[in-house]
């Protein structure tokens, strides 16, 4: 019987996971992910900015570039602020708001 391949480290599996975020979804753009692809686009970019952070304290060096890019990116966005001007009953500020702050909150982190 073969061995089983010993386990990548976790910094070498949060680089390689936060370079694939960066290079192949769309995770970086909340208004892509929510417009084009239908979802929730706060909460998949907070998720985005929390593997950014993880993969920068395990010692990805261009992981808080990446991140920082992205929230300059989406703070730059009307869109990805627009639904504050909408009322709280409304389905977009129950999906996004927590999210929206959990983002502001990380990015603040990096």
């Amino acid at each position: 019987a073969k061995a089983p391949a010993a386990a990548a480290p976790l910094a070498t599996m949060a680089a390689e996971a936060a370079r694939w975020a960066d290079e192949a979804i769309a995770a970086r753009d909340p208004v892509h992910v929510r417009d084009r692809l239908g979802m929730k686009g706060c909460k998949h970019f907070a998720e985005y900015l929390d593997l950014q952070r993880l993969a920068a304290e395990l010692g990805d060096g261009a992981a808080r570039a990446r991140a920082l890019r992205a929230v300059e990116r989406a703070a730059a966005a009307e869109a990805y602020h627009a639904f504050l001007g909408q009322r709280e009953a409304s389905a977009r500020w129950r999906e996004d708001s927590m999210s929206y702050l959990r983002a502001l909150y990380l990015s603040g982190e990096l």
